[in-house]
């Protein structure tokens, strides 16, 4: 999420450029390099992660150097699917509470590696995924990067498992979507709900107000008069622009009008904690080391919205009442556990703002009987990542379930 504020500040004039200058005023050199690029891109219908465009030709030592080596979580497999390869990591005590975690928008799994570790050290088994174009994971672009195809990767995802994580047999699974993976575990919901036993979302976007992420909904409106590669060439260079300001000041966003959601006034611990964790520099090593980073956000930008799902949320929200409504039967519960959705949010974020998200999400989700909040106080976007066991600590007193670690 704090790569997608570095891109989607509301003032931004990189999207005025887009609109209003002609190619011809933008460094030609650079933009037609990028052309270069996609035109042959356009004769494939997959990106390959960095699994086979960087690590054929590195050694061990280099490979052990990676802000996100491939074999720093536990668990680690490739699965294909007919969209490309894609990363999913698996590990945990086999009869343990199952746990699917989504990462956001910018930063790969290991952004949730924290809230997973501490997850198995309590007893549960865990799955995380790259999603498309992050991470190691390839992506597909022959098609757009919406609901379907998140959905479909999930699902993919499931099946590769060694273990029943569908079907009556397995007892469902809690579904965790952080930000972006918020939206996305929603969207699953409202088509599955039978196989999500817990449903748990952390700063969730997809209902976010539009005021806060005006570039964002401004791109997707004008992305169809734009070239696609001019949008990922001037999306690039805007990104690799934040990432030299940071590594010469963290608080570069103030000088330069770039505003990320992990520098949200956090105590000198969180502050700490934020510029070494390594998930942050996986998410800046993705820009130049995975050529479907860019294009893969981009899709996502347009055509997966963060503001504008209340329709999906609703439809979330029916479900869990027609559940809630049968639960009061004789007959057995099916569903989520007692009947609600957590959400857990930071009192700091500045775009998920906490008083937003409380009206918004009570309201689309069909009222307080249907959702339960936790705030972790003090922190911004960046809790799940900062304060773990925190979040960790909410989401066991839900499941009222204690701890073993």
């Amino acid at each position: 999420m704090a790569i997608m504020e570095t891109l989607l500040w509301p003032e931004s004039p990189s999207w005025a450029l887009l609109a209003t200058v002609s190619l011809s005023s933008l460094a030609m050199g650079a933009a037609l390099q990028s052309y270069s690029c996609y035109k042959t891109q356009l004769l494939k219908k997959t990106l390959p992660s960095p699994r086979t465009t960087l690590l054929p030709k590195l050694s061990p030592k280099q490979v052990a150097e990676l802000p996100y080596p491939p074999d720093v979580l536990p668990g680690g497999r490739e699965v294909e699917s007919q969209y490309g390869t894609f990363r999913v990591n698996e590990w945990g005590p086999e009869k343990g509470r199952k746990v699917l975690l989504i990462h956001g928008i910018s930063r790969p799994s290991i952004a949730l590696a924290d809230v997973a570790h501490d997850l198995v050290r309590n007893g549960c088994r865990v799955m995380l995924l790259d999603i498309w174009g992050r991470g190691w994971s390839d992506s597909p672009i022959d098609v757009p990067h919406d609901s379907r195809i998140y959905i479909t990767q999930i699902l993919v995802a499931l099946a590769s498992s060694k273990l029943p994580w569908t079907g009556e047999v397995s007892g469902g699974f809690s579904l965790v979507g952080y930000s972006m993976g918020g939206a996305i575990a929603i969207s699953f919901f409202t088509y599955f709900p039978r196989l999500v036993s817990s449903l748990i979302l952390f700063g969730p976007a997809g209902i976010i107000r539009e005021d806060r992420l005006r570039a964002q909904n401004r791109l997707a409106s004008i992305s169809p008069l734009i070239p696609q590669w001019l949008i990922e060439w001037a999306v690039k260079r805007r990104l690799i622009k934040a990432q030299h300001a940071r590594q010469q000041d963290i608080g570069a966003s103030e000088k330069t009008g770039v505003e990320e959601v992990s520098e949200q006034r956090p105590s000198p611990q969180e502050a700490v904690a934020q510029k070494a964790h390594p998930s942050l520099e996986a998410a800046h090593w993705q820009i130049n080391s995975h050529e479907a980073y860019v294009p893969s956000m981009v899709s996502t930008i347009i055509h997966f919205s963060l503001t504008s799902r209340h329709a999906e949320w609703r439809k979330a929200g029916t479900i869990i009442s027609a559940q809630n409504s049968k639960a009061s039967t004789s007959a057995p519960r099916q569903g989520l556990e007692h009947g609600k959705v957590l959400i857990i949010a930071g009192s700091k974020d500045v775009i998920i703002v906490e008083k937003e998200l409380i009206e918004d999400a009570t309201e689309t989700l069909g009222g307080n009987r249907n959702v339960d909040f936790r705030i972790v106080k003090g922190a911004g976007h960046d809790f799940p990542v900062v304060r773990s066991s925190e979040t960790v600590d909410f989401m066991f007193d839900f499941w009222k379930m204690k701890r073993l670690a």
